[in-house]
């Protein structure tokens, strides 16, 4: 693999400043004027994979513009989310964006899973008539999706897409939004789109190869393969789906009902198994959990029973969306989780590339499927995508971990690394000294919440009159936090603004945060990495990212490669880091306050220190303010 350090005094190669001028980025930054060349270059020479290391700050968004347009080459797009898509869109409105159906509304002004074909058709003709509906169903649950032989004219054939070429007069104002949106993203030759939107249209055959596959935020990439491919399945999923009375449910009744729907529950939600045929309960089969040393044997027959099991709760999924029992929200749930089941069901063929946990072993009310590798996935659903490729982060980590984890081709590949920061390091400070209690996964106190409580009021009280943000790392520790600062010092927790799992409430408490000119202090996990602090002037990160080894995919991953693990927590503590400074004249604090940090910084796990593993310029803000 050939490997290219830049440090402060590298010197820009050959570049026509002129080519800028006129551009969304007229002026370009010094370690622009360096790396684009590069980068060109390196494409000329036909190097298939190009993996980029920028701190934030250094301009990736100019990247993905100027490449393509210096190597005239039409490109894929992809980020993590879709929140950084709409972040791109903002700075370059000439790109094509799209995403999912469920982001679009239809044209009809109808209600979501209608299939009333009277309805629909005055809907139709109100909507050719020239009425515009901006905020009708989302097109996931319009009638073209949902009813069989219904062509809406504000639709084409995705299967047809193929067949469009450049010189086909077509005007994409015709079509619906997300056809629209799709439309100009195949015919342009910037196509953004989120890493799973991509994942889900290619193996339709419908795309195109591209010239240049860009990938924002790369470090992701192997944990949106890996969450494309998992999979959860629990009692609730199958009181939506099936009808099953819930605890509510039961709670509410009284007499002979409640004893009826008890009943009910209880022989719907028996453990499946196949030799109760159609008759079979919805339960999860009585297969034991992964292990570490599970045998071979069992971990084959266990695969056997679950793909029968998906293909058991698929076929009565399918009748039920053929009967029509399917409506709104829960239609589009069903179609996911079918399509979730048949993927799974075909990729545990390779039963040993999986492991499987229960949340209770003798009782299991969830349980979760997760893959050990993706590369034979990523070769298929990413790097197939274009014929050469860009992977850009701020945070790599070990680049060897990053290519294995990928299935990345190094005699191929060029790894290009910023050795520096552009901020100046007294607008970053990381501190240390201030120490809370030991949030690890085992042996938790009442005191270590304690501590915890006072460190963050601590420095809370330093910022009494400023914006702030708590990393806890894990929802558990979120709620955890949450309680013992109200506990303990309630007048920083009438500052805390937190959220539940819904993603619309998420989303709005985020708003409100970056719009507030108030001394808020947001504490979540959501904000760990791909969040832009607005006008945030502290950063409190609660414990170091250390993944459970209890999890069985985790001690299976590190005991196959133990520097995965340790790449992992140094680039997601990078990540963390990086949330409140994000331009040269942004300034903020950041502390740590999980007192084994200096452990793991100077020594580590099998005298491996952390420190090893960071980016030098992070490595200065720690050390110059110890």
């Amino acid at each position: 693999m050939n490997e290219i350090i830049i440090d402060t005094d590298m010197k820009p190669l050959s570049v026509n400043l002129d080519y800028f001028k006129g551009s969304p980025f007229p002026i370009p930054r010094k370690e622009q004027e360096v790396v684009i060349p590069l980068i060109a270059d390196e494409l000329r020479n036909g190097v298939k994979n190009i993996i980029l290391e920028l701190p934030t700050g250094t301009g990736k968004s100019a990247i993905s513009y100027f490449i393509p347009k210096l190597s005239q080459y039409n490109s894929y797009i992809i980020t993590h989310l879709k929140g950084l898509q709409k972040q791109y869109v903002d700075e370059l409105p000439m790109m094509d964006n799209v995403m999912g159906k469920s982001n679009y509304s239809c044209r009809l002004n109808i209600d979501a899973g209608c299939e009333d074909m009277e309805l629909i058709e005055e809907a139709l003709e109100d909507a050719l008539s020239g009425n515009y509906v901006s905020d009708g169903c989302s097109t996931d649950l319009a009638p073209c999706s949902t009813v069989k032989d219904f062509n809406c004219p504000f639709k084409f054939s995705i299967g047809k897409l193929a067949e469009i070429d450049t010189e086909t007069s077509v005007n994409s104002s015709d079509f619906c939004g997300y056809y629209s949106s799709l439309y100009d993203a195949f015919m342009g030759d910037y196509f953004l789109t989120n890493a799973s939107y991509l994942m889900s249209m290619w193996p339709l055959g419908v795309l195109r190869e591209r010239d240049l596959l860009i990938v924002d935020e790369a470090h992701n990439l192997s944990n949106s393969l890996m969450n494309h491919f998992s999979l959860s399945l629990s009692n609730s999923s199958f009181e939506k789906l099936f009808n099953i009375p819930t605890y509510s449910d039961i709670k509410s009744a009284k007499g002979e009902q409640k004893k009826r729907l008890s009943m009910r529950r209880d022989k719907l939600l028996r453990s499946w198994n196949p030799k109760d045929g159609k008759n079979a309960g919805f339960g999860i089969p009585s297969v034991p959990s992964m292990q570490i040393g599970t045998a071979k044997r069992s971990w084959e027959l266990g695969a056997k029973v679950f793909r029968a099991y998906f293909t058991f709760i698929s076929e009565i999924i399918s009748t039920n969306m053929e009967r029509k029992l399917y409506v709104g929200e829960t239609m589009r749930f069903a179609k996911n989780l079918n399509q979730k089941l048949n993927q799974l069901n075909h990729k545990l063929n390779d039963w040993s590339n999986w492991v499987w946990t229960k949340n209770n072993e003798l009782n299991p009310s969830k349980i979760t499927f997760k893959p050990l590798s993706i590369k034979r996935d990523a070769e298929e659903l990413i790097h197939s995508c274009a014929k050469q490729r860009i992977y850009m982060s701020a945070t790599i980590g070990d680049i060897d971990v990053f290519c294995d984890e990928l299935g990345l081709d190094k005699a191929e590949t060029t790894f290009i690394k910023l050795n520096y920061s552009p901020f100046p390091i007294e607008n970053r400070p990381i501190y240390t000294t201030i120490k809370g209690g030991s949030l690890t996964y085992k042996g938790k106190t009442e005191d270590d919440y304690y501590k915890t409580a006072k460190a963050i009021s601590e420095i809370a009280w330093k910022y009494k009159d400023k914006k702030g943000l708590i990393l806890p790392y894990t929802k558990e520790i979120t709620k955890d936090v949450i309680e013992a600062i109200n506990k303990y010092h309630p007048f920083v927790g009438g500052r805390l603004k937190s959220h539940t799992d819904n993603p619309q409430e998420r989303d709005d408490c985020f708003e409100n945060f970056d719009n507030s000119n108030s001394n808020d202090i947001l504490i979540s996990t959501y904000a760990n990495q791909g969040y832009d602090g607005k006008d945030v002037d502290f950063c409190i990160i609660v414990k170091l990212p250390f993944s459970s080894i209890a999890d069985i995919q985790v001690k299976k991953k590190m005991d196959a490669n133990p520097k995965w693990y340790k790449s992992k927590v140094a680039m997601e503590l990078t990540q963390m880091c990086g949330r409140v400074v994000r331009s040269k004249t942004d300034t903020g604090d950041t502390y740590i306050i999980d007192p084994s940090f200096d452990y793991h910084y100077n020594r580590g796990i099998g005298n491996k220190p952390l420190k090893t593993e960071m980016p030098i310029y992070v490595c200065e803000s720690i050390e110059s303010n110890r």
